[in-house]
């Protein structure tokens, strides 16, 4: 079930949004310009418990900063049912994929409690992200993380392991090097291939 997203109430500022992004690693040390350009951007949203943050198949064009509540992350399996992988606290954020991949979401986040979520649009995080190779890092980080924690699950939900993969469609240029690096390290971390497919070309 892919689901449909709730129009959540948004705040009526951006102002704390560095109150909230100050102490999130993927916004460190970047600078004044890029700052300016994320607090001008962002946007915070109110959701209730049991609001769909995103649906599997959906548009994703926004990184998702938790402020405060609990959002929890699930995927489907083959039979289509629901699997969580992780739940998100005040201070985790998620959509980093979607940014990188240029694709609607794979996962359905769901608000667990009553929450508050910055939105920063993929657009302008990527311009920023140019800039900024420690932003490109901790991304790759990330999500190698990510991929490790979800194959930990599966792995005790009696998965297969299989062949992980990650898919460069070459625009922004910028985003198969943090595939590479992304791969190279979820390698490392799974403990198994990782297949990176480059279609730029």
């Amino acid at each position: 079930m892919l689901g449909v997203v709730n129009a959540p109430q948004t705040t009526e500022s951006t102002r704390g949004f560095w109150a909230v992004a100050g102490s999130v690693r993927l916004f460190a040390n970047i600078d004044p310009e890029g700052r300016e350009l994320l607090a001008a951007s962002a946007h915070s949203r109110i959701y209730r418990a049991g609001d769909l943050v995103a649906g599997v198949g959906l548009p994703m064009e926004s990184v998702y900063v938790v402020e405060s509540g609990l959002l929890g992350v699930a995927i489907p399996d083959e039979r289509g049912e629901a699997i969580e992988v992780a739940r998100l606290a005040p201070g985790d954020y998620c959509g980093e994929l979607s940014l990188i991949r240029h694709e609607h979401s794979g996962a359905r986040v769901e608000a667990l409690d009553d929450s508050v979520v910055w939105e920063v649009p993929h657009k302008v995080l990527a311009e920023v992200a140019e800039r900024s190779p420690r932003m490109m890092r901790e991304l790759a980080s990330k999500i190698a993380s990510r991929l490790s924690e979800t194959n930990r699950r599966l792995k005790r939900l009696h998965a297969r392991g299989r062949m992980v993969g990650a898919v460069s469609f070459g625009e922004p240029a910028w985003t198969t090097a943090l595939l590479g690096r992304t791969a190279l390290a979820a390698s490392r971390m799974l403990q198994r291939p990782v297949l990176l497919v480059d279609l730029t070309a």
